[in-house]
């Protein structure tokens, strides 16, 4: 009787071991999944960042804002976006400005040539 529970305690303490060495290789696959998907994603900022400096024309370069916000690159990404939204709002208003130049500019050709005809 004594052999048969020693016999069932080791068949136990084997499920266990197994059970803990495939709970041990499913921990590692998650988090090398963890890291490659914050890789990406890491990847992606910087992609985003870069395209940014050069559309803001910024000052600094991407591995000076990225040195400067470490730990806090969404911050970057919101202050470089924003940038670039002003930006664009400043062309289109800029762009209605100069509609406006070039249409005033030719009525007053026109007006000249109207008063050249007049003479």
């Amino acid at each position: 009787m004594a052999a048969e529970e020693a016999r069932m305690e080791a068949e136990r303490l084997e499920e266990e071991r197994k059970r803990l060495a495939e709970d041990a290789k499913e921990k590692a696959r998650l988090e090398r999944e963890s890291l490659a998907a914050e890789g990406a994603e890491k990847s992606a900022i910087r992609a985003e960042i870069e395209t940014l400096v050069k559309e803001t024309n910024s000052p600094k370069s991407a591995d000076e804002l990225l040195d400067t916000y470490a730990g806090k690159e969404d911050e970057l990404l919101a202050n470089l976006r924003k940038m670039k939204a002003d930006q664009e709002s400043e062309q289109a208003r800029l762009g209605k400005v100069r509609l406006k130049m070039e249409k005033a500019a030719a009525e007053r050709a026109e007006y000249m040539a109207f008063m050249k005809s007049q003479e």
